[in-house]
């Protein structure tokens, strides 16, 4: 069941957000990374989301912003 900040809850352990906190100390460069939340629970019929439609959404979400 997707709850508020199940992203971010994934990705963290003892207050610490792997991809904030260790990610950047094991890469040779500099890198923008970005936590991408969607819903994937059939419940909410999600699952007849492909995850080509998530790239896409995530995409269009992305230029939205660009455009701000």
């Amino acid at each position: 069941m997707n709850k508020p900040n199940h992203a971010l809850e994934t990705w963290s352990k003892e207050g610490k957000l792997w991809l904030r906190d260790f990610l950047p100390t094991k890469l040779s460069r500099p890198a923008r990374i970005l936590l991408f939340e969607y819903n994937s629970s059939p419940a909410f019929n999600a699952a007849s989301m492909s995850v080509n439609d998530h790239a896409n959404h995530l995409l269009h979400l992305l230029s939205l912003q660009r455009e701000v």
